[in-house]
C-alpha cells in the first residue's frame, strides 16, 4: 500500500527535527515529503507535494498557521490538519477548532505515545476515506458508461476530485481478464474476476516513462478503465508506442501475479469521462475481437474493425444434425472446418458464439444417447478453460469431441440398438423437456407405429418407453438439483412436469428420496 504523505510546518528547525526523531515514520507507514519554516513557504511546497496530513505550528513569520490552514483548505478540502501551540494560545485554538482542524496539540504535552496514537487514527481515517471515494469514483464511471442518464453528477459539482474526474482529458487503457467464450452455462464457473483489488493496485502502479496511472475502475463483467496522464506532450506515435511498452511490463506482471491471462485494449485519443462514452458503446463491440484475432495480446482499439454482432447467416441446428447423421468422420470435420473459416474472416462473434453453442449442444446430447445405448465408456466433454479462449481452440476442440464421437458410434453400431429405437431415443433426449410428449409423437418421427415401437423399444432397452422418458428426466432432475441453482418448482418444469407435486412423487419413488433430501443429501 502506498505511503500516507505528510509535510511539517514549523519557524524552528529544532522543532522539526524533534518531531522527525520521536516517531517511526516509515515502519508505521508514512512518509515526510516536505518540511517549511513559516507558512508562505509551506503553501507553496503544499502545492507542488499534495500531502495528505500537514503538521503544522500557529505562530509563525510571514503567514501564520491559521492562515495556512485557510489556504489549503481552499485548495484540498480531504488534507488532515494538526496544529501545534505553546501553552496559553487559546484563542488560536478556538479559531483552529472552528474551522475544521483534525486535531490541536500543545507544544509540552506532545509524546511519542500522544503522536503515534494520533497519526494511526488519521491513518485509519485516511484508508476508510479512500476506499469510499474509490467505490464513488467507479460507480460514476459505471453509471456513465452503462446508462442514459444525463446530468447525473449534479449531487458532486463540489467535490473538486469528482469534478476532475469527469471534466479531466486523459488517454484511456481497457483490460480484460480472458475467460472462456461462454458457449455453456457450465461457463459461468469462470466468468467472475479474480484477485480484483490486486490487479487494481498493480494498475495504479505500472505507468513510467512519462505517463501516469490517474484512476482506476473496475467495470461490468471481467473489464477494467484505466485513466492516464502524460507529464509531457507526445506524438501519436510515441504515446502508443510507450503505453503499448508499458502495458507488455503490467500483463507480464499481472500473469506472474494472479496466474491469469488479460487483454489489453489501448485508447490513445484523449477524452474527458463523457466523450469517452460516446466512444465506449462502439469500442464494447472492438472488444469481442480477442475471440477471433486470440487473446492474451495487446491492441490498438483505435485501428480495430468492430466484431461483426449481427444476428445474419446463422446455422440452422438441423443442417448441423443432417450432416452428422451419416457418421461420414471427414465430411463432418471439413464441415466443422470451413464455417470457422468463415467466422473468423469475417469476425462474426454473433455467428462464432451461435454456431459453437449448436455444435456443443448436439456433441452432449449425442453423446448421451450413445452411453444409453451402447456399451461405449465414457466420452470425456469436459470444459477446460484454455480450450474455448479463440476461435482456434474452440475449433479444434469441436473437432476432436465430434471425431471422438463418430469413431465411438462406428465402433459401437454392430452391437448397439436398432436403428429405430436409437432415434426414439434421440427424440427423447431432445424432447423431454415438452410435457405432453407421448409415445404416439415418438413413434411418428421414427416412422413405426406407436404398437411396435412399444415392442421394439422393451426388447432392446428392457423398458417401456414412458419408463425410459421418465428416466431422462429424472436423471436430468438431478444434475440440476445438484447446481443448487434452482428452485424444486423450477425444476419441476424444466424436465417436463407441470406439478412439482407430482414431479416430486416420481421423484421419490425412482430415487427414494424427496428431490429437496437428494438436496441436502448432496451437500453432505
Amino acid at each position: 500500500m502506498n505511503k500516507i504523505t505528510v509535510m511539517i510546518v514549523d519557524d524552528e528547525r529544532l522543532t522539526i527535527e524533534d518531531f522527525i526523531d520521536m516517531f517511526d515514520w516509515e515502519t508505521n507507514g508514512f512518509e515526510i515529503v516536505a518540511t517549511a519554516n513559516n507558512g508562505r513557504q509551506a503553501l507553496a511546497k503544499f502545492k507542488r507535494t499534495q500531502p495528505q496530513i500537514v503538521i503544522s505550528d500557529i505562530k509563525m513569520p510571514l503567514m501564520d498557521g491559521i492562515e495556512l490552514v485557510n489556504e489549503i483548505r481552499k485548495l484540498n478540502s480531504k488534507t488532515k490538519l494538526i496544529l501545534l501551540s505553546a501553552y496559553g494560545e487559546f484563542e488560536y485554538a478556538r479559531k483552529a477548532i472552528k474551522i475544521g482542524i483534525v486535531d490541536y496539540l500543545l507544544k509540552s504535552e506532545i509524546s511519542k505515545e500522544i503522536i503515534s496514537r494520533k497519526l494511526c487514527d488519521i491513518k485509519d481515517e485516511i484508508i476508510i476515506e479512500k476506499q469510499n471515494y474509490g467505490l464513488i469514483k467507479e460507480k460514476i464511471v459505471q453509471d456513465l458508461l452503462q446508462s442514459n442518464i444525463d446530468g447525473h453528477f449534479n449531487t458532486f459539482q463540489y467535490d473538486s476530485n469528482v469534478e476532475q474526474l469527469i471534466s479531466e482529458r486523459y488517454y484511456h487503457i481497457i483490460i480484460e481478464q480472458d475467460y472462456p467464450l461462454p458457449i455453456v452455462k457450465d461457463i459461468e464457473k469462470f466468468n467472475k474476476v479474480e484477485y480484483k483489488q490486486k490487479v487494481i493496485d498493480m494498475c495504479k502502479d505500472f505507468i513510467r516513462q512519462d505517463f501516469h496511472v490517474k484512476y482506476v475502475c473496475y467495470l461490468e463483467e471481467n473489464r477494467f478503465l484505466l485513466f492516464i496522464e502524460s507529464c509531457r506532450k507526445h506524438s501519436e506515435k510515441d504515446i502508443y508506442f510507450n503505453l503499448r511498452s508499458n502495458c507488455i511490463n503490467l500483463q507480464k506482471k499481472l500473469i506472474r501475479q494472479t496466474g491469469n491471462n488479460y487483454t489489453f485494449f489501448i485508447s490513445y485519443n484523449m477524452f474527458n469521462l463523457v466523450d469517452f462514452k460516446e466512444k465506449y458503446s462502439d469500442y464494447k463491440k472492438k472488444l469481442k475481437l480477442k475471440y477471433l484475432l486470440g487473446n492474451g495480446k495487446i491492441y490498438d482499439i483505435n485501428n480495430l474493425k468492430d466484431a461483426d454482432i449481427t444476428e445474419k447467416k446463422l446455422i440452422d441446428i438441423l443442417d448441423i444434425e443432417e450432416k452428422l447423421k451419416y457418421n461420414n468422420e471427414s465430411g463432418f470435420i471439413e464441415y466443422i472446418d470451413t464455417i470457422f473459416e468463415e467466422i473468423s474472416s469475417r469476425l462474426e462473434y454473433n455467428r462464432l458464439l451461435h454456431f459453437s453453442k449448436l455444435l456443443y449442444k448436439i456433441l452432449e446430447r449425442e453423446t448421451e444417447c450413445l452411453l444409453a445405448t451402447t456399451q461405449c465408456s465414457k466420452i470425456n466433454l469436459k470444459i477446460m478453460r484454455k480450450n474455448w479462449m479463440n476461435v482456434s481452440d474452440i475449433k479444434q476442440w469441436m473437432k476432436n469431441s465430434f471425431r471422438t464421437l463418430i469413431q465411438a458410434r462406428l465402433k459401437e453400431g454392430r452391437n448397439s440398438y436398432s436403428q429405430e429405437v436409437i432415434k426414439a431415443i434421440q427424440y427423447i433426449y431432445q424432447n423431454y423437456k415438452e410435457r405432453d410428449l407421448r409415445i404416439d409423437e415418438i413413434a411418428r418421427n421414427v416412422g413405426w407405429s406407436a404398437n411396435r415401437l412399444s415392442v421394439m423399444f422393451k426388447k432392446d432397452t428392457s423398458l417401456t418407453v414412458n419408463e425410459y422418458l421418465t428416466k431422462v428426466r429424472i436423471n436430468k432432475a438431478k444434475e440440476l438439483i445438484c447446481k443448487e441453482k434452482y428452485k424444486i418448482y423450477q425444476i419441476a418444469s424444466m424436465v417436463g412436469y407441470g406439478s412439482s407435486q407430482y414431479f416430486s412423487k416420481i421423484f421419490a419413488k425412482e430415487t427414494g428420496q424427496t428431490p429437496s433430501q437428494y438436496r441436502k443429501r448432496g451437500k453432505t
